[in-house]
This record gives structure tokens, C-alpha cells and sequence, in this order.
């Protein structure tokens, strides 16, 4: 749950791509070393890991009620 992208300890948040001061030491605000293991790219946007699973889901109809994968969405039903 952490966010990959910045410096964030007690604190001292340092935003993505920026440079600024905690503890008296200079530090950047880089991205984390893997971030398929993170939701949260910036604390405002989605990781790719995360898009990925949302975007699974939604494909594969687990989002939908009752499930409906997304090649069958589009088609109207008719009655026999």
C-alpha cells in the first residue's frame, strides 16, 4: 500500500520526480525499484500493476452482475 513514486517517511513527503530536504539531508523523489509491487503510483494515480488488474476484470466480466465478459457485453439478447 505504499506509494512507489516520491519520498514519503514521517511525514516528509517529497513528490515524485523532485528534489527537496528531510532531515537535513538533500534527497530526490524517485521511483520505487519494482513497481508491479505497488498500487499506488504517486497517492493520486494507479501503478501499472494495478491498472492491469482492474482492466482484467473488466475484461474478463468479474466487475459486471450478473459476470459478463467483455466480447459478450455488446450483444443484445433475443428472445426465442
Amino acid at each position: 500500500m505504499k506509494i512507489c513514486c516520491g519520498y514519503h517517511v514521517n511525514d516528509t513527503h517529497i513528490w515524485c520526480g523532485n528534489l527537496g530536504s528531510a532531515n537535513g539531508k538533500d534527497v530526490f523523489g524517485s521511483a520505487c525499484e519494482n513497481p508491479s509491487q505497488y498500487i499506488s503510483w504517486d497517492s493520486v494515480h494507479y501503478a501499472e500493476a494495478a491498472n492491469h488488474w482492474v482492466a482484467n476484470r473488466i475484461l474478463n466480466g468479474s466487475f459486471t452482475d450478473p459476470p459478463t465478459p467483455i466480447i459478450q457485453a455488446c450483444y443484445k439478447k433475443t428472445k426465442l
